[in-house]
């Protein structure tokens, strides 16, 4: 058993230096929540052109817009007229929308709220004109040739708008990682299945998957391995073939029925086995070839705790992604003692307070789904600490805040 620690390390060390994912181009409409291959710049300035911020009145010069100047409107520019070639001459002001382009030589623009109209169109202006006035000036937001997003970066609507605005249309992203996953145990069937006695109700299989697409992996549905260890072999065989990723539960331990450890050992590198985690100290990670291989204990809370803290990190590594695990600092509101080993506690946030509040779900056990459900963050109490309610913890958010 090693520290959670050094069992992080081991994962990130080993993905960081396996063959990472090869770079595609996809439409932008699809590039969300990829990673970027590949830096990338803008090709023009942003705004493109000087532009009004306003519907309103663009003024040529200062002692046209004082307060109290009258003014003729000499012409009207929209957004995307062709630009104004002339520069606005004194005593005349030009009527100008949001995002139409700003005259040669504009002094500044007056908010239409803030002219008084006369007759024949005349204006009179009622508050002064700054210079540059309500004016979006050219590359104020990003510069040409400024870089825009860095490899490594998952893409999200925001940098999609961005992509858009700087014409890449088709970014360099990194391909989906293939993740198979295995479930193990005579005693599962599935959600559309009635249960005989001593059977339950598979979770931990669509969970994973869904944890695995959400992360934007190309998941596999999941592959259900009854408690052979031949069949196993078999199963991680033809997984490892076409995955980057194998996330199977169950069989990890040390038990009669627990094929994982052996079968993991004849087919490729055992990194470790052990953890010093509360829930899933059993966890496995080993290496088959170029495809990492992680058996995670069969309770749903193990499993759930083990892809957030070990197969996400894996992810990141073959994707080359700027990722970093989002721990924050949690006033814990329960009182707790961990033993020998740290616990990784359910809980949920309350966000209103400063710093926030972290409770622990009704129900720690290992076997508990409902805590799943309600957690949006991972408590970590370490081993041999005691600690009273309102100690300052680190904390795992699993949310999706």
């Amino acid at each position: 058993m090693i520290p959670f620690e050094e069992a992080l390390e081991r994962v990130r060390t080993w993905s960081h230096g396996a063959r990472p994912m090869p770079v595609e181009r996809v439409p932008l409409d699809d590039s969300a929540n990829r990673v970027v291959a590949a830096r990338a710049l803008a090709d023009a300035p942003y705004p493109r052109f000087d532009n009004s911020a306003v519907d309103g009145y663009a003024v040529g010069h200062a002692e046209d817009g004082r307060e109290g100047a009258s003014l003729q409107p000499a012409a009207r520019v929209r957004a995307g007229d062709p630009p104004l070639a002339e520069p606005i001459a004194r005593g005349t002001c030009v009527r100008i929308f949001t995002g139409a382009t700003v005259p040669p030589d504009t002094w500044g623009i007056v908010m239409q709220e803030d002219v008084d109209a006369l007759d024949e169109g005349v204006i009179v202006v009622r508050a002064e004109v700054q210079h540059g006035q309500h004016i979006r000036r050219a590359g104020s937001d990003i510069a040409q040739g400024e870089v825009v997003l860095e490899a490594g970066e998952r893409i999200n609507a925001g940098h999609v708008a961005l992509l858009a605005t700087v014409g890449i249309a088709q970014p360099q992203v990194r391909a989906r990682v293939p993740v198979a996953v295995i479930t193990t145990g005579d005693e599962l069937v599935g959600a559309d299945e009635q249960p005989a006695p001593g059977q339950i109700r598979d979770s931990n299989g669509p969970m994973l998957f869904a944890l695995a697409r959400r992360l934007g992996c190309e998941a596999s549905k999941p592959v259900h391995v009854r408690d052979s260890g031949e069949d196993l072999e078999s199963a991680l065989r033809e997984a490892a073939a076409s995955h980057r990723i194998i996330v199977m539960t169950g069989g990890a331990s040390v038990g009669e029925h627990d094929f994982a450890p052996s079968v993991a050992a004849r087919l490729g590198e055992v990194l470790f086995h052990g953890v010093a985690i509360r829930p899933g100290k059993p966890i496995l990670f080993a290496t088959l070839g170029d495809t990492a291989l992680f058996a995670l204990p069969g309770n749903p809370a193990a499993t759930f705790v083990g892809f957030h803290l070990f197969v996400r990190e894996c992810v990141a590594g073959l994707l080359r992604e700027r990722y970093e695990p989002r721990w924050t600092q949690v006033r814990f509101m329960d009182e707790h003692r961990t033993r020998e080993r740290d616990d990784f506690l359910r809980a949920t946030l309350d966000w209103t307070a400063t710093p926030p509040e972290a409770r622990a779900t009704r129900e720690q056990g290992s076997f508990a789904l409902r805590s799943l459900a309600e957690a949006e963050c991972l408590v970590r109490v370490p081993a041999g600490a005691e600690h009273q309610p309102g100690d300052m913890l680190p904390a795992f958010l699993v949310g999706d805040r």
